[in-house]
């Protein structure tokens, strides 16, 4: 028998629903749909805030690092003083290795070479990282 020439016999398994029932379906979906939305825009939110505390440790850190070494004195230079005077007040010692890092921290003001200094510059004095000996 060809199953495109039967006849309906009228008894069929009823799937249909009131409109009352099929208004609580879409209600129900509805909700669950508003629920998942919510979710996700929580989950968004915390991962944003997440990522911006991450973004301003980093920034934290970035400027610590960019700050360099704690300043320990300002001296004005004379006629008198060199680097290497300041680095045997300040160090104890007035070897190139100490002299070029008072150097170092200010080639703002003495450019390329520590015998730029000049009567009156004002001179910052760096303080010696915990390690600068094992260097």
């Amino acid at each position: 028998m060809d199953p495109k020439n039967k006849k309906s016999t009228g008894k069929s398994k009823s799937t249909s629903s009131t409109p009352a029932d099929e208004h609580e379906d879409a209600k129900a979906m509805l909700a669950a749909k508003h629920a998942t939305e919510a979710k996700e825009a929580a989950d968004l939110q915390a991962r944003q805030e997440a990522a911006m505390a991450d973004m301003k440790n980093k920034f934290a850190a970035n400027r610590e690092a960019m700050k360099g070494p704690e300043i320990i004195d300002t001296v004005k230079l004379d006629y008198e003083t060199t680097l290497s005077h300041l680095a045997l007040k300040y160090y104890g010692h007035a070897t190139p290795k100490y002299y070029n890092y008072i150097w170092e921290h200010n080639k703002d003001l003495l450019g390329d070479s520590a015998n730029n200094s000049r009567p009156g510059m004002m001179i910052k004095i760096p303080k010696l990282p915990p390690d600068f000996d094992k260097q």
